[in-house]
């Protein structure tokens, strides 16, 4: 069944999500709103991965996942274009993680496993705050970072 590898395909999406976050909000420490902002979304990603875990296996067993999903961020840039970029990196990584998501939520409708749509329901909210965020703070920093020489 392909449900269990979008599962874990999920859970690893969320994973370097989280992770990518992190990165970016202590790369940018000196942006208060990045630095907070980004350490409180990265741990409700992290809330996702602990939420997905017990559904991992229970589909059957994984196939291989090479070349899905995106590299997480390991370091940031410097200065405003390099913060942009990096949160349009971020976006990108959370639209794939929440297309991963309802293609899961699809999968859950199928097999009829209401806690999976109620999760999937839910993280999706969640992701849609997240990817708002992102999407936010990249028009606040455009002006000057595209605008101004540094």
């Amino acid at each position: 069944m392909h449900l269990a590898t979008y599962v874990e395909l999920l859970r690893k999406g969320e994973v370097t999500l989280a992770s990518s976050l992190r990165v970016v909000a202590d790369g940018y420490a000196d942006e208060s709103d990045v630095f907070y902002t980004g350490h409180r979304l990265a741990r409700i990603n992290e809330d996702h991965v602990e939420s997905i875990e017990p559904y991992c296996g229970r589909f059957g067993d994984a196939e291989s996942m090479d070349g899905l999903g995106f590299p997480p961020i390991t370091e940031v840039r410097r200065g405003s274009i390099g913060l942009i970029h990096d949160l349009q990196e971020l976006l990108l990584l959370g639209t794939f993680v929440n297309s991963t998501w309802t293609l899961v939520f699809q999968g859950a409708q199928a097999h009829r496993d209401e806690d999976l749509i109620e999760l999937c329901a839910s993280a999706q909210a969640e992701l849609a705050r997240e990817l708002a965020w992102c999407t936010s703070r990249m028009k606040q920093a455009a002006p000057q970072a595209l605008l101004v020489a540094q």
